[in-house]
């Protein structure tokens, strides 16, 4: 990937609030990162981390009351997003970028078929024909490999598997071929045989259509065979960004090192470690809610080397080498 690619989508320090009764709260917390054309970048973290909440802040999905983007630009090339009426960026979800949700069961309408649903994109932003994008919607579903594609656009999404479902929902988000793909989960509630297929799927596609992908997950596994590049992310801040390559070799920040200590390891007798993993860890405690995130470093009451300095002030993001950014002061 060439340092000198403009990225096609830039974050510079988003900000998302909440209302709650005892205050705001920061969900999204003076994020930021880019993507390249054709990159995979995956963003990594416990339930309540802010992962999926800056997918929405992306597509200005946030809902308001009580949430609401602070701060912050999100440029799509050289577009400010954030400056776009409601109609302007009714015209960019979709067609620039599009996002495939956790569950496609309720995210497609129940009560429209599977062919009409994708026909309506193609034809509000595409400006197709009614016959034309029917034919279209055929050819999206063989691409995604959905058997007897055409006999699918006549029916609902009951009556397909989670899988077919899943499928369905990957032919409508590329459907305009977008030049930013949000896969938020998209292996929730799927068997791991299936699983496999969707991921292989959506690397397929990203290479034939050059697609930059922002891929949200908790499973380590999944960003280690798909993401090029790896941001962690813990109580709304980034905490931790690398190649997916270094981010496993290396892993400096305390919270990724118990995340990669929490999934299970290789067969130690094929890989030998320098620490070798006799069982899981888990990290004790949990994610704090937005309205009660400590004054220091959000981790360090989880956080086993956590100094005073920790508990009192909040570590900067520093780059310990290239493009290798940890917020932490016991990085040296």
């Amino acid at each position: 990937m060439s340092e000198l690619q403009e990225p096609v989508l830039s974050i510079r320090h988003l900000t998302t609030e909440f209302a709650l009764p005892s205050g705001s709260g920061k969900a999204v917390d003076d994020l930021s990162f880019e993507i390249l054309k054709g990159e995979t970048l995956g963003i990594v973290g416990e339930s309540g981390c802010g992962k999926s909440m800056t997918a929405l802040s992306i597509l200005n999905l946030v809902p308001s009351p009580p949430g609401n983007i602070s701060s912050g630009e999100i440029f799509l090339e050289h577009r400010n997003l954030l400056k776009l009426d409601d109609r302007q960026m009714r015209e960019v979800r979709g067609k620039d970028i599009s996002m495939i949700f956790q569950e496609p069961m309720t995210s497609l309408n129940p009560v429209l078929t599977i062919g009409y649903q994708i026909e309506e994109v193609l034809q509000k932003h595409l400006g197709l024909s009614k016959a034309d994008a029917r034919k279209k919607t055929t050819d999206l579903l063989e691409l995604v490999k959905i058997p007897e594609a055409e006999k699918r656009t006549k029916q609902f999404p009951h009556q397909l598997s989670g899988g077919m479902r899943q499928r369905a929902m990957i032919a409508m988000a590329l459907s305009c071929e977008p030049k930013i793909l949000i896969a938020d989960e998209p292996t929730t509630a799927l068997d791991v045989t299936i699983q496999a297929q969707v991921l292989g799927l959506i690397r397929e596609l990203r290479d034939r259509l050059n697609t930059a992908i922002l891929l949200i997950t908790h499973d380590l596994g999944v960003i280690a065979e798909n993401a090029d590049r790896v941001i962690v992310m813990y109580a709304g801040k980034k905490i931790e960004e690398a190649s997916v390559i270094e981010l496993f070799e290396s892993p400096q920040h305390p919270y990724t090192q118990g995340l990669l200590r929490s999934v299970p390891s290789f067969d130690e007798t094929e890989n030998p470690s320098p620490h070798p993993q006799t069982s899981l860890e888990e990290i004790k405690g949990t994610v704090p809610p937005l309205d009660k995130k400590p004054p220091g470093c959000s981790f360090a009451p989880r956080c086993n080397f956590a100094s005073d300095r920790c508990l009192q002030i909040a570590p900067n993001l520093t780059e310990i080498s290239a493009r290798h950014m940890v917020a932490c002061w016991n990085v040296k």
